[in-house]
């Protein structure tokens, strides 16, 4: 497992959560939804157009999780606290980073990223639950679902030109159902 640094472009780093969270550890909590997010773009066969919308989820799955989960204090630290051009523009940055740093970490395939996600969801969850109400963790459970199924749902997997294909692929369907499962795991842990 790759345990090295992760730094998200013009991350906010806000005073309390340095105090709760080693760096590294930070780096895990923030790029999680993106990896999730990655996870799903990478589960399917949608093609070009379907690929664009995907990230198109992505962006605003993100983007919308302030108005999703109000006062949620990991996703006030994730997230960007305008909704314009900046901030989609500070998402997709982010977004690419991510992506840049499972590159990086030697991730070549679709099993081996959904298997660094459930061991960052291993790994992270235990030091969130001492250090953040229970609602906090359950929205923030609750937010890497809605951006798995959003994005999975974003595009048709095996369509041609918007002729046939599914909604979700059985793909998608068992990674949604993982990473549920995983979490779910945590609570009986905790």
């Amino acid at each position: 497992m790759y345990k090295g640094p992760y730094v998200l472009p013009d991350i906010c780093y806000p005073m309390e959560i340095s105090e709760k969270y080693a760096p590294e550890i930070w780096g895990k909590i923030c790029r999680l939804p993106f990896m999730v997010a990655i996870g799903m773009e990478g589960a399917g066969r949608s093609g070009l157009a379907g690929s664009v919308r995907e990230r198109n989820a992505t962006l605003h799955s993100i983007l919308e999780a302030r108005t999703t989960f109000p006062g949620n204090p990991l996703v006030y630290a994730i997230v960007p606290d305008q909704e314009d051009e900046k901030a989609m523009s500070a998402v997709l940055q982010k977004h690419d980073a991510a992506l840049e740093f499972l590159a990086g970490s030697g991730i070549k395939s679709s099993a081996i990223l959904w298997e660094r996600i459930l061991d960052c969801i291993e790994e992270v969850f235990p030091v969130i639950a001492k250090r953040e109400a229970g609602h906090t963790i359950t929205d923030y459970k609750t937010w890497l679902v809605q951006i798995a199924e959003r994005v999975a749902g974003a595009a048709k997997e095996g369509d041609f030109l918007g002729i046939g294909g599914t909604r979700i692929s059985e793909q998608e369907k068992a990674h949604i159902k993982r990473l549920e499962a995983a979490l779910i795991e945590f609570d009986s842990k905790s």
